[in-house]
């Protein structure tokens, strides 16, 4: 899996000594350090997606596997409706917006299909610091610009 971000790839090739079987976006396409949070039906990102860049209270992918956050907010997750219910904060640390990757919502504690609303900002008592380090030994290649 390859991923690609910065201010200088409007347009590039990908590195393709192998099939290819899909291509995802993810973010704002004018402005990768806008914040925005993503989940997936399945894990690595496949299926059906929700996209936000605000706060959540209701999500439309009611069972996902998977999640893409850009920028560097943080953001509350809740198992309930409405900012109900358990929640955890998903902090960003560092500031060099670079997307977090998330191909397993497991991988991080977070029960697959829990996600029912988010807000963006750190509202919880429970927090997981992410620091990219989730891909790591994934296959995953980052290419930033």
């Amino acid at each position: 899996m390859e991923y690609i971000f910065g201010p200088s790839f409007e347009c590039t090739n990908l590195i393709l000594d192998r099939r290819v079987s899909s291509v995802r976006f993810a973010g704002v396409p004018t402005d990768y350090k806008a914040d925005t949070f993503t989940i997936y039906a399945r894990e690595y990102f496949q299926g059906a997606e929700d996209f936000t860049t605000s706060d959540k209270p209701t999500v439309v992918v009611t069972y996902h596997e998977s999640l893409i956050i850009t920028g560097n907010s943080s953001w509350t997750v809740y198992d309930q409706r409405y900012y109900g219910g358990n929640s955890i904060c998903l902090s960003i640390t560092g500031s060099s917006y670079a997307p977090q990757f998330i191909p397993s919502l497991s991988s991080i504690g977070v029960p697959n299909g829990s996600i029912q609303s988010m807000r963006k900002g750190c509202f919880a008592e429970n927090i997981k610091k992410l620091t990219g380090d989730i891909v790591k030994g994934s296959n995953f290649e980052a290419i930033s610009g």
